[in-house]
């Protein structure tokens, strides 16, 4: 328990990419929590944009964490449209997309473990996202929402007691 509640440096990495995420995204507006279009939530891809921000200074961070240019970042928007794009029934896509959600929403729930404040809380879009994107009648079923945060949890279960046995 000790070793894992150590600080994590994704953990930051996050929290420092959620405060642009806004701009980000400003280009996909109106935002569509049913495909994810305007949310440029991190899917993967924390340790390239960490390798982009060692040894900058700060005005290059920013303007490194505002570019979608950085090889290896992937998004929960362009999840969703790959997931569209597969030959797959619609209640697979449904049950792919939620729990690549609950793995996006897992890191950023992550950031309040190590202290940080989340960026988009209050905001009309993620309201928006749990009241029309999560809190759906989704192909699988009414009990899509409780789908995504039982899986979110268990995305944190295994960051903070798994990852670190020996």
């Amino acid at each position: 328990m000790v070793r894992s509640s150590l600080p994590d440096p994704s953990v930051k990495v996050v929290a420092e990419y959620m405060d642009v995420e806004d701009f980000l995204a400003a280009d996909q507006l109106p935002h569509d929590p049913a495909t994810m279009k305007g949310y440029k939530y991190l899917f993967h891809g924390e340790e390239a944009i960490q390798r982009q921000l060692i040894h900058q200074p700060r005005s290059s961070q920013d303007e490194i964490l505002m570019t979608t240019a950085v090889k290896g970042v992937v998004t929960i928007d362009q999840v969703y449209r790959w997931i569209d794009r597969q030959a797959y029934s619609d209640a697979e896509k449904d049950m792919a997309k939620d729990f690549c959600l609950a793995f996006s929403l897992f890191k950023l729930l992550k950031r309040r473990f190590f202290g940080y404040s989340p960026a988009e809380a209050g905001s009309p879009k993620s309201l928006d996202l749990v009241l029309t994107g999560l809190i759906h009648h989704a192909v699988t079923g009414p009990d899509a929402a409780f789908r995504v945060v039982e899986a979110e949890l268990a995305f944190l279960y295994d960051f903070f007691y798994t990852r670190n046995i020996l």
